[in-house]
């Protein structure tokens, strides 16, 4: 029998972390019905040590994991494309193996996925910091272009593991990620499936827990992952044109680059990153000021572009201790 739903989770360096999530996905309601991929990235730690250990609790999934390694760590878009390769599900979700899911976060995706015939079905999610929460009201317009204009302006996020897409919608459009950009690779997938899609929907509910995780990627970002973000950027530019989208939406790009660069160099806490970076998407730094941020954003911005570097630096020291 088809499973109803794969779900993908890259194993890398989450020996703390691993055991909540693969004991919330194996309890979650319709899991008999599913297929859960691991895919450990050679990873260094006791990581697979922990899945093994879990998995003596729960025997009868034994058919229901599926265990794939890779012979080298190849990063979380070769990852996730391995687990791809082998789903075998009428619908893929990401989940990152450091967080943890609701019990009835798979049935309330795919129910709705059923029920609508909706290409991708979203929820909202809590990030967790401890001993705090924050609550993510996740937007999903119905209309897929929408989506991509939200995604491209920043109102729509490109987290996976808050989108369930139809496996077909994958296959029959070759949809994947790009090996070796690790950084923005929800981001590039989440516009190939917005441009594809016919149509989207939505539980509002929270359904998944994110884990603000300080050794996480996406909390440091060097040289190399800034690269890789630049990469993936240049991958969506690359497919809307080849796609032959509308001028309107090539035209939300400048947004797209003016974020990264706020984002991951302007108020980077690294002084080396914010220096070697400031030619980076120069042509459109006019973009930065139409950017929502606050009085201290725009005056950092401004101290930025007209290289007033060492008041920059001040900026940066003082918000990292407020």
């Amino acid at each position: 029998m088809t499973p109803k739903v794969s779900v993908l989770v890259p194993v890398y360096r989450v020996e703390r972390y691993i055991e909540q999530c693969l004991r919330s996905l194996l309890s979650n309601t319709i899991i008999n019905d599913c297929e859960v991929i691991l895919v450990d990235d050679c990873s260094p730690d006791k990581s697979m040590e922990v899945v093994h250990r879990v998995l003596k609790d729960f025997p009868a999934m034994k058919d229901k994991v599926l265990l794939h390694s890779h012979d080298s760590n190849r990063g979380l878009a070769a990852a996730r494309s391995t687990g791809l390769l082998q789903a075998q599900g009428r619908y893929i979700i990401c989940v990152d193996s450091d967080d943890w899911v609701e019990p009835d976060y798979l049935e309330q995706l795919y129910n709705e996925a059923e029920r609508t015939g909706a290409d991708v079905v979203g929820c909202d999610l809590v990030r967790e910091f401890g001993a705090k929460s924050l609550v993510v009201n996740n937007q999903f317009p119905q209309e897929p272009a929408e989506c991509l204009r939200g995604l491209l302006e920043g109102w729509v996020q490109g987290w996976l593991h808050v989108k369930l897409i139809r496996r077909a919608l994958l296959v029959e459009h070759t949809i994947d990620w790009v090996e070796g950009l690790d950084m923005w690779e929800d981001v590039l997938l989440s516009a190939k499936v917005f441009v594809h899609a016919q149509k989207i929907a939505k539980v509002d509910k929270v359904l998944y827990h994110y884990r603000c995780n300080p050794d996480s990627i996406v909390n440091n970002v060097s040289e190399s992952r800034l690269e890789q973000i630049v990469g993936n950027v240049g991958a969506i530019e690359d497919f809307l044109t080849a796609k032959g989208m509308p001028q309107a939406v090539l035209d939300l790009l400048p947004s797209l680059k003016a974020r990264v660069k706020a984002g991951y160099v302007i108020f980077s806490a690294d002084r080396e990153v914010r220096r070697s970076n400031r030619s980076l998407y120069q042509e459109h730094d006019q973009e930065l000021y139409r950017l929502p941020c606050s009085i201290f954003g725009k005056l950092h911005i401004f101290c930025y572009l007209h290289g007033f570097m060492r008041i920059c630096d001040f900026l940066i020291f003082m918000r990292d201790r407020l």
